[in-house]
Protein backbone atom coordinates (compact mmCIF):
# COMPACT_ATOMS: atom_id res chain seq x y z
CA UNK A 1 0.00 0.00 0.00
CA UNK A 2 1.38 3.24 -0.91
CA UNK A 3 1.75 6.34 1.55
CA UNK A 4 -1.08 8.34 -0.16
CA UNK A 5 -3.47 5.49 0.24
CA UNK A 6 -2.65 5.49 3.52
CA UNK A 7 -3.06 9.19 4.18
CA UNK A 8 -6.41 8.52 2.38
CA UNK A 9 -7.52 5.75 4.72
CA UNK A 10 -6.69 7.77 7.72
CA UNK A 11 -8.82 10.84 6.58
CA UNK A 12 -12.46 8.77 6.36
CA UNK A 13 -11.49 7.48 9.39
CA UNK A 14 -11.15 10.71 11.25
CA UNK A 15 -14.22 11.93 9.20
CA UNK A 16 -15.81 8.71 10.37
CA UNK A 17 -14.95 9.56 14.34
CA UNK A 18 -15.77 13.48 14.13
CA UNK A 19 -19.09 12.44 12.53
CA UNK A 20 -19.71 10.08 15.64
CA UNK A 21 -18.79 12.79 17.97
CA UNK A 22 -21.48 15.30 16.89
CA UNK A 23 -24.21 12.66 16.97
CA UNK A 24 -23.23 12.06 20.18
CA UNK A 25 -23.57 15.13 21.85
CA UNK A 26 -26.37 16.18 23.74
CA UNK A 27 -27.86 19.79 24.42
CA UNK A 28 -25.71 19.11 27.75
CA UNK A 29 -22.51 18.41 26.57
CA UNK A 30 -22.47 22.43 24.27
CA UNK A 31 -20.20 24.94 25.81
CA UNK A 32 -22.50 27.85 26.18
CA UNK A 33 -19.46 30.22 26.42
CA UNK A 34 -18.63 30.82 22.92
CA UNK A 35 -22.62 30.84 21.74
CA UNK A 36 -23.22 35.06 21.18
CA UNK A 37 -26.60 36.38 21.05
CA UNK A 38 -27.47 38.88 18.81
CA UNK A 39 -30.30 41.40 20.02
CA UNK A 40 -32.85 42.88 17.70
CA UNK A 41 -31.66 46.47 16.53
CA UNK A 42 -33.80 49.30 17.18
CA UNK A 43 -35.45 50.07 13.86
CA UNK A 44 -38.44 52.90 13.32
CA UNK A 45 -41.25 53.50 10.97
CA UNK A 46 -42.62 56.23 10.10
CA UNK A 47 -46.51 56.45 8.70
CA UNK A 48 -46.73 59.44 6.47
CA UNK A 49 -49.66 61.32 6.10
CA UNK A 50 -51.55 61.92 2.89
CA UNK A 51 -50.85 65.37 2.32
CA UNK A 52 -52.93 65.60 -0.68
CA UNK A 53 -56.75 66.53 0.50
CA UNK A 54 -59.20 65.98 -1.58
CA UNK A 55 -59.83 68.74 -3.76
CA UNK A 56 -56.36 68.41 -4.95
CA UNK A 57 -57.17 64.57 -6.03
CA UNK A 58 -60.07 65.51 -7.62
CA UNK A 59 -58.21 68.60 -9.74
CA UNK A 60 -55.21 65.87 -10.68
CA UNK A 61 -58.74 63.81 -11.32
CA UNK A 62 -59.91 66.32 -13.65
CA UNK A 63 -56.71 67.09 -16.04
CA UNK A 64 -56.63 63.88 -16.33
CA UNK A 65 -59.85 63.65 -17.82
CA UNK A 66 -59.86 66.73 -19.82
CA UNK A 67 -55.90 65.18 -21.38
CA UNK A 68 -57.73 62.44 -22.60
CA UNK A 69 -60.53 63.87 -24.00
CA UNK A 70 -58.00 66.74 -25.44
CA UNK A 71 -56.46 63.69 -27.06
CA UNK A 72 -59.40 62.00 -28.26
CA UNK A 73 -60.74 65.14 -30.12
CA UNK A 74 -56.98 65.50 -31.85
CA UNK A 75 -56.96 61.99 -32.85
CA UNK A 76 -60.86 62.68 -34.25
CA UNK A 77 -59.19 65.48 -36.13
CA UNK A 78 -56.49 63.66 -37.90
CA UNK A 79 -58.87 60.48 -38.86
CA UNK A 80 -61.30 63.44 -40.61
CA UNK A 81 -58.03 65.25 -42.08
CA UNK A 82 -56.71 61.56 -43.44
CA UNK A 83 -60.18 60.47 -44.95
CA UNK A 84 -60.35 64.33 -47.06
CA UNK A 85 -57.17 63.65 -48.30
CA UNK A 86 -57.78 60.34 -49.44
CA UNK A 87 -61.01 61.07 -51.17
CA UNK A 88 -59.22 64.38 -52.48
CA UNK A 89 -56.74 61.87 -53.88
CA UNK A 90 -59.02 58.89 -54.87
CA UNK A 91 -61.21 61.57 -56.79
CA UNK A 92 -57.56 62.67 -58.89
CA UNK A 93 -56.95 58.81 -59.73
CA UNK A 94 -60.28 58.04 -60.88
CA UNK A 95 -60.67 61.71 -63.34
CA UNK A 96 -56.86 60.16 -64.84
CA UNK A 97 -58.36 57.00 -65.26
CA UNK A 98 -61.52 57.66 -66.94
CA UNK A 99 -58.97 60.18 -69.22
CA UNK A 100 -56.89 57.14 -70.51
CA UNK A 101 -59.61 54.66 -70.54
CA UNK A 102 -61.31 57.74 -72.94
CA UNK A 103 -58.36 58.37 -74.90
CA UNK A 104 -57.79 53.98 -75.09
CA UNK A 105 -61.21 54.35 -76.45
CA UNK A 106 -60.60 56.59 -79.04
CA UNK A 107 -57.67 55.30 -80.28
CA UNK A 108 -59.81 51.29 -80.87
CA UNK A 109 -62.50 54.19 -82.46
CA UNK A 110 -60.63 55.06 -84.88
CA UNK A 111 -59.61 51.79 -86.04
CA UNK A 112 -63.25 51.56 -86.60
CA UNK A 113 -64.44 48.34 -88.70
CA UNK A 114 -61.00 46.88 -88.55
CA UNK A 115 -61.77 45.91 -84.33
CA UNK A 116 -64.60 43.87 -85.47
CA UNK A 117 -63.04 41.59 -88.20
CA UNK A 118 -60.03 41.58 -85.94
CA UNK A 119 -61.84 40.29 -82.88
CA UNK A 120 -63.86 38.21 -85.17
CA UNK A 121 -60.87 36.32 -86.92
CA UNK A 122 -59.21 35.99 -82.85
CA UNK A 123 -62.72 34.34 -81.48
CA UNK A 124 -62.68 31.77 -84.61
CA UNK A 125 -58.88 30.89 -84.23
CA UNK A 126 -60.28 30.09 -80.99
CA UNK A 127 -62.75 28.26 -81.51
CA UNK A 128 -61.42 25.94 -84.21
CA UNK A 129 -58.14 25.18 -81.57
CA UNK A 130 -61.02 24.20 -78.77
CA UNK A 131 -62.96 21.53 -81.35
CA UNK A 132 -58.96 19.63 -81.40
CA UNK A 133 -57.66 16.67 -78.41
CA UNK A 134 -55.74 18.44 -75.75
CA UNK A 135 -52.28 17.30 -76.96
CA UNK A 136 -53.04 19.11 -80.08
CA UNK A 137 -54.59 22.43 -78.37
CA UNK A 138 -51.47 22.76 -76.77
CA UNK A 139 -49.63 22.61 -79.76
CA UNK A 140 -51.50 24.94 -81.57
CA UNK A 141 -52.13 27.33 -78.66
CA UNK A 142 -48.29 27.63 -78.44
CA UNK A 143 -47.80 28.22 -81.97
CA UNK A 144 -50.89 30.90 -81.77
CA UNK A 145 -49.44 32.87 -78.94
CA UNK A 146 -45.71 33.10 -80.62
CA UNK A 147 -48.04 34.38 -84.07
CA UNK A 148 -49.83 36.80 -81.54
CA UNK A 149 -46.31 37.89 -80.16
CA UNK A 150 -44.57 38.63 -83.62
CA UNK A 151 -47.48 40.70 -84.59
CA UNK A 152 -46.95 42.38 -80.87
CA UNK A 153 -43.46 43.18 -81.96
CA UNK A 154 -44.38 43.78 -85.62
CA UNK A 155 -46.57 46.62 -84.01
CA UNK A 156 -44.44 47.81 -81.82
CA UNK A 157 -41.73 48.75 -84.17
CA UNK A 158 -44.38 50.49 -86.70
CA UNK A 159 -45.24 52.60 -83.53
CA UNK A 160 -41.77 53.60 -82.54
CA UNK A 161 -41.22 54.17 -86.66
CA UNK A 162 -43.91 56.32 -86.70
CA UNK A 163 -42.90 58.71 -83.11
CA UNK A 164 -39.84 59.25 -84.88
CA UNK A 165 -41.21 60.75 -88.12
CA UNK A 166 -43.95 62.56 -86.52
CA UNK A 167 -40.87 64.48 -84.60
CA UNK A 168 -39.14 65.38 -87.87
CA UNK A 169 -41.41 66.10 -89.51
Amino acid sequence: MSSEENDAQKKIANEKEEEEETISRNSKDVDDSNIIVVSPSDTGSTVYEDDQSSAEVESISTKAKEAGLSLRQLILAFGRKAKTATEVTSKEIKSKTIDVATSDTKDIQTLGANVDSIIAAFEDTMDEIHKEDYDVQEKLLAGYKKYIESQVKVIDTRLKLAKRLKRGA
